[in-house]
């Protein structure tokens, strides 16, 4: 007993390794990386929130893995105001290699967040319960400025349906309905799904990301 015991952890041990994060790599030998402001299609008054949020989670996740090095948030933000490319909508692969070389990069990362929320009511008698379903997608590349490689590119989709409670019909005298409560807890889910696929996108690209030779 003692024996199949000890194979079993052995093995568990070497499943965790197995599945563990590449290895830090030396800071001289990792690429400067510029993260570019992320784009959406999104149109509601929390669309720069959104993107940001995706941004600081790449951010945060990309240091903590130590495989690459980040370029000052602060002097791409100068570049892109300079060059007016966030007002006219190109950011694409060439625009952002050249941002990126005037920033000192080696790559860019370059990503899209997409969100879908649809809302449905199931009615019963006199009774209305409200329910939400969000979907978020994240996808995102690092591209070498100089040769256009794709060095890395993974994406995530996360999706939660949410009963957002139940409301007494307003055919019904002294009915109530759905008020700022419901769209704040929307938010609120949306924010994390985006948080937490941000995270897992920005973990696979700094996996698949190589030491700089």
């Amino acid at each position: 007993m003692n024996g199949k015991y000890t194979l079993w952890v052995l093995f568990a041990v070497f499943m965790f390794m197995g599945c563990k994060s590449n290895e830090v790599i030396p800071f001289n030998n990792r690429f400067k990386v510029a993260i570019l402001p992320v784009q959406s299609q999104l149109t509601d008054e929390d669309k720069k929130k959104k993107e940001n949020l995706a941004e600081q989670a790449f951010t945060t996740e990309l240091m903590e893995e130590q495989r690459v090095r980040l370029i000052e948030r602060g002097r791409i933000d100068q570049l892109l105001k300079e060059h007016a490319l966030i007002q006219q909508g190109l950011i694409d692969e060439k625009n952002a290699a050249k941002i990126g070389k005037m920033a000192g990069a080696d790559a860019v990362l370059i990503s899209e967040l997409f969100v879908e929320i649809d809302e449905a009511l199931s009615k019963v008698p006199m009774v209305e319960y409200k329910k939400v379903r969000i979907v978020v997608r994240i996808s995102a590349r690092i591209i070498d400025v100089e040769t256009g490689e794709i060095l890395a590119a993974a994406s995530d989709y996360k999706a939660s349906e949410e009963d957002l409670g139940v409301t007494i019909s307003p055919q019904r005298e002294g009915g109530e309905t759905y008020g700022q409560f419901s769209t704040k807890k929307i938010n609120e889910k949306t924010h994390n799904l985006i948080v937490a696929a941000a995270d897992h996108v920005a973990e696979d690209l700094s996996d698949m990301m190589p030491s700089k030779k």
